[in-house]
């Protein structure tokens, strides 16, 4: 972009670095908003700016999934073509080189992978230990049954003396 490169653009802090990035990104959001990409864009971020006139690093990310079909890093380098007038102006605010812009596509991050909260995961292992607690008073309760049931039945010092039967009777 044309503005002279300052040492302020090296800290994203300072605040001529957080106006020339908001101000990129809010045009960048209208420049794809406006464009035929405007159900796959999702979000623009500056994430750098370098030395040159002005050189701005910006991920935008676009949803694959949204549009009907594959989004391709030359269709997006077309609509930002088209949106700054074949890559001249930008929000009729910044000049740019036509010869600047490159466009690198990335894969799409998965969404297979489904992330379980802190709160489900603390669930799922409480309610793993009261099965546990459960099982474990089932099981003490059968033994305490089948003791019960059993009860003397295999004890064979009922009487330590023995069992005494008498062949006489006395009344």
């Amino acid at each position: 972009i044309n503005r002279n490169f300052t040492e302020a653009l090296n800290d994203p802090n300072s605040p001529e670095y957080r106006s020339i990035g908001a101000n990129v990104t809010k045009m960048l959001e209208e420049l794809y908003r406006k464009s035929s990409l405007k159900d796959s864009y999702r979000i623009c971020k500056v994430t750098g700016l370098r030395f040159g006139s002005v050189q701005v690093i910006c991920n935008c990310y676009i949803d694959p999934t949204a549009a009907s079909e594959a989004v391709t890093a030359e269709q997006v380098k077309t609509e930002f073509a088209t949106g700054t007038n074949g890559t001249k102006l930008l929000g009729n605010t910044y000049q740019l080189r036509s010869n600047s812009l490159a466009v690198e596509a990335k894969a799409p991050v998965s969404t297979d992978n489904i992330e379980i909260p802190y709160w489900g995961i603390l669930l799922i292992v409480l309610g793993i230990l009261i099965v546990l607690f459960l099982i474990f008073i089932l099981g003490l309760l059968i033994a305490l049954c089948l003791k019960k049931k059993y009860h003397g039945s295999y004890n064979t010092l009922q009487n330590p003396a023995g069992t005494y039967i008498p062949h006489q009777k006395y009344f």
